[in-house]
């Protein structure tokens, strides 16, 4: 059975839709229905897969070499691992 969904339930299953994750074949519809009658919608999708489409493109910059050991680090400071013995 069809129903009508709302804007933002379209939205947030804007990136499954995109990428055909949706496997329930009458939301998958609902969703194609809703997009065809929502402008507003069909210009969110546009700019979504737009921006997939940049991210895929986009070569992310190789890291330092120490970036790796300076951010553990910084996160030990900020949260130090639980000694096991104390758990025993």
């Amino acid at each position: 059975m069809n129903k009508n969904i709302t804007c933002n339930e379209v939205k947030g299953n804007l990136y499954e839709y995109i990428n055909g994750e949706i496997k329930d074949n009458v939301f998958k519809t609902d969703i194609e229905n809703h997009l065809q009658a929502c402008a507003d919608c069909r210009l969110h999708m546009e700019r979504t897969k737009n921006t997939l489409n940049l991210l895929n493109i986009i070569t992310p910059p190789p890291l330092s070499q120490g970036f790796l050991k300076s951010v553990t680090r910084e996160i030990e400071k900020i949260s130090p691992k639980k000694s096991l013995e104390k758990d025993r």
